[in-house]
């Protein structure tokens, strides 16, 4: 994970000439683009250039890739990439309830609630997946703007657990 860098950098050089069509190999580059370089954005930006080439948008590049980061709990990584894609679309929901997950696990709880609230207006059709909503409430709780017994009326509550949902109050967005 830590070693092979300069093995790892020459490899993808030489693959990137050979134009891959294999989106998967756009995402997995990247993925190694920010594990091999310390100012990664630079290096980033010319291989999602390369990328549209096979169709992938710039916006899903950073995306995926900081969706990866997340995955593997490296919340830093994870939130530069994501703070990427939100400026070239700030208007997905879906990658604000990426960021506020993200400052949730980096104890950002402030920056998440504005985040989850964003992402609540943007998800028009409801379908902020059930660890945001869990996550969202979570946070809530932890900056005491509702109590576990009166978690808010909102997108959120119904897929709190039971013993939380006892008297409802409506939460002012």
């Amino acid at each position: 994970r830590y070693s092979f860098h300069k093995e790892s950098i020459e490899k993808d050089a030489i693959a990137i000439k050979l134009s891959p069509q294999d989106k998967s190999f756009y995402f997995d580059a990247g993925y190694r683009t920010v594990r091999n370089h310390l100012n990664y954005f630079d290096h980033l930006d010319k291989l999602s250039v390369l990328a549209l080439k096979v169709n992938i948008d710039i916006f899903s590049f950073y995306k995926e890739i900081g969706i990866r980061y997340y995955e593997e709990r490296e919340y830093e990584n994870a939130y530069q990439l994501f703070k990427k894609a939100l400026k070239i679309n700030a208007d997905d929901w879906e990658i604000h309830s990426w960021v506020a997950k993200t400052l949730y696990n980096k104890v950002q709880y402030k920056e998440a609630v504005k985040e989850f609230e964003i992402s609540s207006v943007l998800d028009v059709d409801n379908a902020l997946d059930h660890e945001s909503k869990k996550l969202w409430d979570s946070v809530l709780i932890v900056q005491k703007q509702i109590s576990p017994k009166r978690i808010a009326v909102s997108k959120t509550s119904q897929f709190y657990p039971k013993e939380f949902q006892g008297d409802f109050y409506l939460l002012l967005l």
